[in-house]
């Protein structure tokens, strides 16, 4: 160990070797648990070693993704699989392997367009020839209206900063009314505190409320204080006692399962076991990756952005041309980046408060999005909420009433489209005014919390009225 406590570069090498080993051995479950212990440190501290663990990690996971006792694990492989590609990829985004490998990653899980999206990019990148692009696969999602439903709810959620649960508290309260929404453990930063804890995210709100203890709370279930149970503690930090203290409590009450975490794997099961529920009426999915197979009752629920942060208008020139800002671990961003930067004279890798990163963002004509550890990132709703026109990598999730490129937004799949989009909107500045206040118009109606509060509602109403 070296003195920040990690490993040095000479145990991180001799890690990765007994993985390697066990890798060839056929004992994959063991090489991942090696290669899952490594620090997780980004940047890298020993790149040449960091990118051996990251693309071994790909190749352990793609053998364990051909056995067919991890066939219901799919998604889960698919995701470790793609933190490890990006590791890679931010160390040598043009490295062949670990392009290959991520590539049929895509295609195990059927999504053939994503993997040859990756491919473009790869050839671009290295100077081989562009294969066709090919269709993308897209979901029809069929959202029901929201009538008026309100429940009075019990929110269990987890203590970290979390922009999907935090801003759909906010949309909740808004919907319902503040008392009709309590939340346990007690949250400080929903209360206007420990506002630093939020980071550059917009998760801090000024809500009334109190700490509660578990009594108070199993007492108000028990009196039947409580229409529903949303759980959301993704990070497993409420203690499995007073979970079952809880589930004992809430009797017959209904429960819903919000997983809104950066990850697409399908976790409700594991959800279900450890309160010891039954079945949950709902398991709400932030990363519910198109085309791939998710319970019968999981239902897509993306991020979202506060109707109170949100610019009143859009669509007049800014003086500004593109915004960016944040960090290139992920996805390809540096790839999509170091291209930007060649375009556009800009500080695209400030780190910058929320107030100063609004200030940025209301000061370009075009905000861009990059996919980030999870496909689903803050940008894509904030960018047109804040009236800048959406320059996005499409995700390949389910987003109900998604922007369309060309009416209300600009999408790109790959490097290649990304520079064409980028060029076109250069040479159309009226065109992006346009798309800028279409695609405001758009998320002001779809994508605030009050907004993705209501489709949340509006499902769960359904799925009462159906039992």
């Amino acid at each position: 160990m070296i003195g920040d406590g990690l490993p040095g570069e000479a145990e991180m090498a001799a890690r990765v070797a007994e993985a390697a080993a066990l890798h060839d051995a056929g004992r994959h479950d063991a090489a991942f648990d090696i290669l899952s212990q490594l620090p997780d440190v980004l940047p890298p501290r020993f790149p040449h070693v960091e990118l051996e663990a990251a693309v071994l990690g790909q190749r352990v996971l793609a053998a364990m993704a051909d056995d067919p006792r991890y066939e219901p694990h799919a998604t889960s492989l698919f995701f470790k699989a793609q933190g490890r590609f990006f590791r890679a990829s931010y160390i040598d985004p043009i490295h062949p392997e670990a392009n290959a490998l991520q590539a049929a990653h895509w295609r195990r899980i059927g999504r053939a367009d994503r993997a040859r999206a990756l491919e473009r990019t790869h050839a671009l990148a290295t100077g081989k020839p562009l294969p066709e692009p090919l269709p993308t696969v897209t979901v029809a999602q069929s959202v029901p209206a929201y009538t008026g439903y309100r429940p009075r709810v019990l929110w269990l959620m987890n203590p970290a900063y979390d922009p999907g649960a935090d801003v759909l508290y906010d949309g909740l309260c808004r919907a319902l009314g503040k008392e009709r929404v309590e939340e346990w453990p007690y949250k400080p930063m929903l209360h206007g505190q420990d506002r630093e804890k939020a980071e550059y995210y917009p998760t801090v709100f000024e809500y009334p409320g109190e700490p509660r203890d578990l009594e108070w709370i199993c007492a108000q279930l028990r009196a039947g204080a409580f229409d529903l149970v949303l759980y959301g503690d993704v990070l497993d930090t409420i203690p499995p006692e007073a979970l079952a203290r809880i589930a004992e409590a809430a009797g017959e009450t209904p429960w819903c399962l919000l997983d809104l975490w950066d990850d697409a794997g399908d976790y409700q099961r594991a959800f279900i076991d450890r309160i010891g529920l039954r079945a949950a009426l709902a398991y709400f999915k932030r990363e519910m990756i198109a085309g791939c197979r998710y319970g019968d009752n999981t239902v897509p629920l993306p991020l979202s952005y506060p109707e109170g942060l949100a610019a009143s208008a859009a669509g007049e020139p800014r003086p500004e041309a593109v915004f960016w800002t944040g960090n290139r671990f992920y996805g390809q961003r540096r790839l999509y980046l170091e291209c930007l930067e060649q375009s556009v004279q800009g500080d695209f890798g400030r780190r910058l408060d929320q107030q100063a990163y609004r200030d940025a963002l209301r000061r370009a004509n075009i905000g861009v999005s990059l996919l980030g550890f999870g496909f689903d990132t803050v940008r894509y709703y904030e960018v047109p909420c804040n009236g800048g026109m959406l320059l996005a990598e499409q995700p390949p999730i389910v987003i109900p009433h998604d922007f369309t490129s060309g009416e209300n937004a600009l999408h790109f799949r790959d490097l290649q489209e990304f520079n064409e989009q980028l060029a076109w909107c250069f040479s159309h500045p009226n065109e992006v005014l346009a798309l800028a206040a279409r695609g405001h118009q758009h998320a002001m109606a779809y994508h605030t919390g009050t907004a993705r509060a209501r489709q949340m509602l509006a499902a769960i109403e359904q799925r009462l009225d159906a039992r």
